[in-house]
């Protein structure tokens, strides 16, 4: 069946991916609320479960793709597919926040498993154009799952007057089956996977329409591109993980669990659709004014966030920030596996950058506002905006560094050119 369908068992994946994403998202989001509905946490308590998550994924990551290649790259992702079903389960059973902590972190180690070797895979015999569509088309599908967890969020978080119910731990676990659910979809879609090569004489064609590259010129666009990536999942970390408590006090009594759903829907669907952008095009790599562009967009619209009170002007900042988010990540990924035969290896590095950049975002972020009170900052205004602040300012510094990278490589442009 397999060999006679090869197209229909390499799709599988996609569907895969999908469900995945939309697990990791539909649980960590919940995980937050019930950590401050539930549990009574605060801004610490949640920068610790997501910083747990971050870091076991950090340093796990390039471990997964080192062993990736020897026990069998597939082997490892379905392995990964299981962890995340047994976190979700895990979650509903969670009493305490150290267990919440405990869950996030084989959360983690789950996602170490599963996303390095599932890019190796993908990008196994690939370079060039055939490379880049190929990681577009992964890029679009996670993104999508990403959209598609946060979606159906939504409609399954209980009300706020239910989640305070007797009843309201009970209806949060219903989220955590869910996403349960969704994992056990993705190890049933893994299993059928079976990754197509493109021919050989497709390849060659592919590579000799490809411009010369410039080895200089590609270090520094991936240091440029990791020092990015991880400055955009410092953000990206703190709105997922942090979001929650701003939320809850912008629209107390006017469901935040949902509004704080439909915004990373609005994220998810931004990067989507800039993902999918990103298949067509192809003159975007080594492009200095583009990389540096998207990520000032991307601190400007993460002020935006921390300062407006406007639910819709909350959507508009969130789809820029997805749309940056998906370009500077694109680009970590593909400068990570351009040019090299080690994609496993690198796939996993490019995956620690972004987990590290989750942990230092939590971190500094999530114990800010703490700081601040014992300096003496009362208002409760600024202290809930100031992990996002924290995390735009971080970025700007981060755009500094880029720069100052570009300017130390540039003159070997020249005598290479």
């Amino acid at each position: 069946m397999r060999e006679r369908f090869p197209r229909f068992f390499d799709a599988t994946i996609w569907a895969a991916v999908i469900l995945a994403d939309a697990a990791l998202l539909l649980g960590g989001v919940a995980a937050g609320f019930l950590v401050l509905q539930k549990l009574g946490g605060n801004y610490a308590d949640l920068a610790l479960v997501g910083a747990a998550g971050s870091l076991a994924y950090a340093l796990a990551s390039p471990l997964s793709a080192r062993l990736g290649p020897r026990f069998g790259l597939r082997r490892m992702t379905v392995t990964g597919a299981a962890l995340y079903a047994t976190a979700s389960l895990l979650m509903s059973l969670s009493g305490s926040v150290v267990q919440v902590i405990g869950a996030s972190a084989l959360t983690g180690l789950a996602g170490a498993m599963l996303w390095p070797n599932v890019e190796a895979e993908l990008a196994r015999g690939r370079q060039g154009p055939l490379l880049r569509r190929r990681l577009s088309i992964f890029n679009t599908m996670w993104c999508a799952g990403a959209t598609f967890g946060p979606f159906l969020g939504s409609f399954i978080y209980p009300s706020d007057l239910v989640a305070a119910g007797p009843d309201g731990r009970a209806a949060i676990n219903l989220v955590f089956y869910a996403a349960a659910a969704l994992a056990l979809g993705t190890l049933l879609f893994l299993l059928l996977w079976r990754s197509a090569q493109p021919a050989a004489a497709e390849v060659r064609r592919h590579i000799a329409a490809e411009t010369p590259r410039d080895p200089a010129r590609l270090r520094a666009f991936l240091l440029m591109a990791y020092v990015g990536n991880f400055m955009c999942y410092v953000v990206i970390a703190v709105l997922r993980n942090l979001y929650q408590k701003l939320a809850s006090q912008q629209w107390a009594d006017q469901e935040p669990a949902r509004k704080d759903f439909v915004l990373l829907t609005a994220l998810g669907l931004a990067s989507t659709l800039m993902f999918l952008a990103m298949f067509f095009a192809h003159r975007w790599p080594y492009r200095l004014k583009r990389h540096i562009f998207a990520q000032l967009a991307l601190v400007a619209a993460v002020a935006v966030v921390a300062l407006t009170g406007s639910f819709w002007v909350s959507v508009a900042a969130f789809l820029v920030i997805g749309v940056a988010s998906s370009f500077i990540y694109s680009g970590s990924l593909f400068y990570s596996i351009e040019g090299t035969t080690e994609s496993s290896h690198m796939a996993g590095w490019h995956e620690c950058v972004l987990g590290l950049g989750g942990v230092c975002g939590l971190l500094f972020s999530g114990f800010s506002p703490s700081l601040l009170r014992h300096l003496g900052v009362e208002s409760d205004y600024w202290l809930v905006r100031t992990p996002y602040l924290v995390a735009a300012g971080i970025f700007a510094l981060g755009i500094v560094v880029q720069l100052a990278i570009y300017q130390r490589h540039r003159p070997q442009f020249v005598r290479q050119s």
